[in-house]
């Protein structure tokens, strides 16, 4: 597909130079589609991460990983690498199908790397006064569900225009 025929195809091609051009209706079903994607790729690289716990990978690879700063050097090489891939493809004009696999990949990529740092962080827990212990993992997996959920709620169901932040 040219440049000419993604343009033809795309519904927001027409307003301008960006969708801040576009009417407040059709800015606020593209605000939709935008969190639809962004919730399904963050639980999607969570259910990898979650994964990856309960196959007991993580505990095989992530103390080696850990215990080396040059083995995360190669990790952190190795993701800065594969996003390059997945940006390029997400950002390809050839297929809508290229664009998801660019997405799937990222995903993909970021649950690998985040994964080792997440077990890290499960291997401390909280103690409180009254001597009730909390693992870290789990609270801050909470907080940030409920966050993320509410803020992806606001921009769903409410309607609100907020292209002013």
């Amino acid at each position: 597909m040219s440049q000419g025929e993604f343009q033809a195809a795309n519904p927001y091609a027409s307003f301008g130079s960006s969708i801040a051009d576009a009417p407040a209706s059709e800015r606020a079903d593209f605000i939709r589609k935008t969190y639809s994607h962004l919730t399904m790729a963050v639980f999607a690289c969570a259910a990898l991460v979650w994964a990856f716990f309960q196959t007991g990978l993580l505990d095989q690879f992530a103390p080696i990983l850990l215990q080396n700063r040059m083995y995360m050097l190669v990790v952190f090489g190795g993701f800065m690498l594969v996003s390059w891939i997945a940006d390029n493809w997400a950002r390809s004009t050839t297929s809508v199908e290229k664009q998801y696999a660019g997405l799937v990949l990222y995903v993909a990529a970021e649950a690998v790397f985040l994964a080792p740092m997440l077990w890290a962080a499960n291997q401390y827990s909280l103690e409180f006064s009254n001597g009730e212990t909390v693992s870290i993992l789990p609270a801050a997996s909470l907080i940030t569900l409920v966050m993320f959920g509410g803020l992806s709620a606001i921009a769903w169901f409410s309607g609100a225009d907020f292209s002013f932040l």
